[in-house]
């Protein structure tokens, strides 16, 4: 039987990986599981996106023509506690580390003191650096996604002061009307709580404050997201709708509601930034404790994936599948009819399109069934890739590696009976 471990960079073509080995009729049967927790790809991003850029932070050294390491203070006057270091980012163990800690020594800021060293890295340069080779930002039609493990606290200890984020701004640094996308915005001292939000246009009045689009997740999605590594995404459609997911699942929608809609113009592209930063003006971000920091604080980033809506030169031109096994494709093209409505014979060639239109498939052979009867190679399976259930019930498939790359198989009926769930 053939073993096999997938690598963080395989993973993300399994959206959902099991390793199974079953002895039927003399069947080896393998299914390739991930190395770590299961991906969470929007359905839609698997069908009509590519992946066009991404860190999966192997090694230990961070890639830096793809990231920026800022330095100096943030925003202190809005109650922020840190001076971002770059020895605050750490790669090491497959992943990416921002960390946070008190300084003794303290630093000075534009605003105040800063008592507290962190960490954020961007995927594109500020406005104001000399050095300009770190540029990687998107425009709509584009899905962003990272796995975060963030950093355990209470409201009584720990990390309770952490203001961990995932964000994106515009490269035109015209904030707000440029927009702003915080795909999920923390506090360290409530595992259960995320926040999603849109930045638009200024507020009438006052031209220093966003429009906001805000939304609290809901606790029973969440979970703990300091206990384990959950995936949090933003889809900018080109339309410029905003699609939050956590765990794949969408969690909040924002559709475009003025003419200046930043979101949905193709020149206003949008970088990453990922922050661990301390402080804040509410409870118990003000004045974070010296205590809870001496040992620093980890916000854990397992992955960084961009992805962009597929053209017309992505999509593989349409073309006929090769089934070698006539019984399987007097089935497959009976299975199609009913579920196109059309007459098709037997032996009729079909189109990958064609297979893509099933979602469940009987492939089974009637009991007492002569041995010509049966199916016995399922060579062209592997493009019905909709498929989430296959009866092989009586057949003779001594092979079903054709299945493992059906992502979507949740089932699979063989004989005894005998039924393997993903």
């Amino acid at each position: 039987m053939l073993a096999t471990r997938a690598t963080k960079q395989a993973k993300a073509g399994l959206a959902l990986g099991l390793t199974m080995a079953c002895a039927v009729m003399g069947t080896n049967f393998a299914m390739a599981q991930p190395a770590s927790a299961v991906d969470h790809l929007p359905r839609d991003v698997q069908a009509h996106y590519k992946k066009v850029w991404g860190d999966e932070f192997d090694g230990n050294k961070l890639d830096t023509t793809k990231w920026a390491v800022p330095t100096g203070c943030f925003d202190l006057a809005s109650g922020m506690e840190g001076r971002f270091r770059t020895d605050m980012v750490r790669q090491y163990d497959g992943k990416l580390h921002l960390l946070a800690q008190y300084d003794k020594n303290g630093r000075p800021c534009q605003a105040g003191h800063a008592a507290f060293s962190t960490g954020m890295v961007n995927s594109y340069y500020l406005s104001d650096w000399k050095d300009k080779s770190v540029a990687h930002a998107w425009g709509p039609g584009t899905y962003y996604e990272a796995s975060i493990k963030l950093p355990e606290g209470n409201k009584n200890s720990g990390a309770r002061a952490s203001w961990a984020s995932f964000w994106l701004t515009s490269t035109t640094f015209n904030w707000p009307a440029s927009g702003e996308l915080d795909v999920f915005e923390s506090r360290g001292y409530d595992s259960g709580w995320l926040q999603a939000n849109v930045h638009t246009q200024p507020r009438q009045g006052n031209k220093e404050r966003s429009h906001q689009h805000q939304h609290v997740l809901d606790r029973n999605i969440v979970g703990n997201t300091q206990t384990a590594f959950h995936t949090h995404g933003v889809l900018n459609k080109k339309d410029g709708t905003i699609e939050f997911y956590y765990d794949g699942h969408m969690v909040h929608r924002v559709t475009p509601d003025d003419a200046n809609w930043p979101f949905a113009k193709a020149a206003n592209k949008f970088f990453i930034r990922l922050n661990h930063q301390v402080g804040g003006l509410n409870e118990p971000y003000k004045k974070a404790s010296p205590k809870d920091y001496e040992v620093a604080k980890d916000m854990q980033v397992d992955y960084v994936r961009v992805y962009q809506e597929k053209t017309a030169a992505d999509k593989p031109q349409d073309a006929v599948v090769h089934v070698s096994d006539w019984r399987l494709r007097n089935k497959l093209n009976q299975a199609i009819a009913q579920v196109t409505h059309t007459k098709r014979g037997d032996a009729q060639p079909m189109l990958v399109s064609d297979l893509e239109k099933l979602t469940t498939l009987d492939l089974s052979a009637r009991d007492g069934a002569e041995s010509w009867e049966k199916i016995k190679n399922l060579e062209g399976i592997q493009y019905a890739k909709n498929l989430t259930f296959i009866s092989l019930k009586n057949t003779e498939v001594k092979d079903l590696t054709p299945l493992n790359s059906l992502k979507k198989l949740k089932s699979v009926e063989l004989s005894w009976p005998l039924t393997i769930n993903r």
